[in-house]
């Protein structure tokens, strides 16, 4: 199985005003009480050019039957989710 996503920070977090400090997604895979992360990225779009707009990823999944696929969307390394504005979307199972 492979898990394709796409997540975006919108510019006004980061520009002007905006003091977003990143945002951490992660997917994780939790079977039989145990949870092992298959993919984390840190956006952190004022420092990062390349962390703005858009972003694009690709895991492959190997989790066996009755496994929970997890995506996560964390605040920054500061904790302070007021500026921490993205979401997950075009999720793709195949």
């Amino acid at each position: 199985m492979e898990l394709r996503a796409l997540h975006f920070d919108l510019d006004g977090a980061w520009q002007g005003e905006g003091r977003t400090d990143g945002v951490a997604f992660h997917v994780v895979c939790e079977t039989g009480g145990e949870r092992v992360e298959l993919f984390q990225r840190l956006l952190r779009p004022r420092e990062a050019a390349g962390d703005r707009g858009m972003q694009q990823f690709s895991v492959a999944v190997d989790a066996a039957a009755g496994s929970v696929l997890a995506l996560v969307a964390d605040c920054g390394p500061q904790h302070d989710g007021a500026w921490d504005w993205s979401y997950w979307t075009g999720i793709r199972i195949q």
